[in-house]
């Protein structure tokens, strides 16, 4: 810590963060150590890492909203709109044990006042503004809305508001003389406890924070109490500051912040819900409250309309050709099978002058080269022999 402060003083607060987070090494699962850590990244102005470092701390521990609404603050304050109001929706729908209760009501108030703030620009703050007022019963406008929360489970931290007065508001007087107002003094888990002066109450305020009870189960570690102090609620001059202290022994107590609402800084004007402008015009929704002085603005010169484009004609299309489908092609016919023709059986009988021999019957089918018969046909006898008709029928052959 006393690297880390050395560090900052001489303007690098990213070495400074880098020197407390090197204490992860020796307890990697605290994770009250990184909810303090991504404090500190918060007040040193690091948005980035302090919604890493919660995320990590609401990974491990789901079933606590502080570090989920302090996730959605950072994103919102890093300008990351719709990251924000997912986170802050995820907030608000989750059904928290009864201890967390009023950490919705504080949630609640930072997603309208983010919601406000970006309504300008987006359509969906405008229609969920209201809704999230009305719900949860969101002030319209208050002087100085003041919330407490710690890093500790099981701690018991008390919020003190000094009124310019000198009336103190604290957990023993719940309601001050002008108005100021806490709510339950909550004596387990984390907080929250929140202070509300509705009035437009005029003078310096003071914040300081006391520690009541505390389980000392983190290895000695710390308490760190965030204070937000937001002033001139739901004004034009709405402003918005995250404070830190840590406190480390009962019955401690510090003051945390210091608050000053004079003339010099205060906007009557309500910070209203804005509504969606004109195109390409500029125009403000806020209407002047009274005792403001309103200075008609010179009449600006209405702007030569630019010229309206033709529309390019567009090319008639083309139908597209039906395609023709291919003609079925015929079957084609089974050839009749010709009937086989019988054999016709040619006898040939050759006999002698002398002698008459054996007839030798050849049956040939379907051999018309000469060549080819003549080497069916053994060699003819040496007799001499005489050829008769060989073409007769084979009834007419002399038997």
């Amino acid at each position: 810590a006393a690297e880390a402060s050395r560090r900052r003083e001489r303007g690098q607060t990213a070495a400074a963060l880098r020197a407390i987070t090197s204490l992860l090494a020796r307890r990697p699962g605290d994770v009250a150590l990184r909810r303090d850590i991504a404090a500190v990244a918060m007040e040193y102005g690091l948005y980035a890492d302090a919604f890493a470092a919660f995320r990590e701390a609401a990974l491990l521990r789901s079933f606590e909203p502080q570090a989920l609404m302090r996730m959605a603050q950072a994103a919102s304050t890093m300008g990351r709109a719709s990251l924000a109001s997912a986170v802050f929706e995820a907030t608000l729908a989750a059904d928290w044990k009864h201890e967390f209760r009023d950490f919705k009501n504080i949630a609640a108030m930072m997603y309208a006042r983010h919601l406000a703030r970006i309504s300008a620009s987006s359509a969906f703050a405008r229609e969920r503004a209201p809704i999230i007022r009305r719900d949860h019963r969101v002030a319209e406008r208050a002087g100085l809305v003041v919330a407490l929360t710690w890093s500790v489970d099981g701690a018991d931290l008390d919020l003190h508001v000094t009124e310019p007065s000198g009336e103190e508001c604290f957990y023993a007087r719940r309601r001050t003389v002008s108005g100021g107002r806490l709510s339950a003094d909550v004596s387990t888990g984390y907080g929250p406890e929140m202070y509300v002066q509705p009035n437009d109450v005029r003078g310096n305020f003071r914040v300081d924070v006391s520690v009541y009870e505390a389980a000392w189960n983190h290895q000695g570690a710390p308490v760190r109490a965030l204070v937000d102090v937001v002033r001139d609620w739901g004004y034009q001059s709405e402003s918005y500051e995250l404070h830190s202290v840590v406190v480390r022994r009962l019955g401690e107590r510090r003051t945390i912040a210091r608050v000053t609402r004079d003339n010099s800084n205060f906007d009557r004007r309500p910070l209203e819900i804005a509504t969606a402008p004109p195109a390409g015009l500029a125009t403000t929704t806020a209407a002047p409250a009274a005792n403001v002085q309103v200075v008609a603005a010179a009449p600006t010169p209405a702007p030569t309309p630019a010229p309206t484009p033709q529309p390019t004609p567009m090319p008639t299309p083309m139908p597209t050709p039906v395609p023709t489908p291919a003609p079925t092609p015929a079957p084609t016919p089974a050839p009749t099978p010709m009937p086989t023709p019988e054999p016709t059986t040619t006898a040939t009988v050759v006999t002698s002058t002398t002698t008459v021999a054996t007839p030798r019957t050849t049956v040939v089918s379907n051999v018309t080269n000469a060549t080819a018969f003549s080497t069916l046909m053994p060699p003819p006898p040496t007799t001499a022999l005489t050829a008769t008709n060989t073409n007769a029928p084979f009834s007419t052959l002399p038997t």
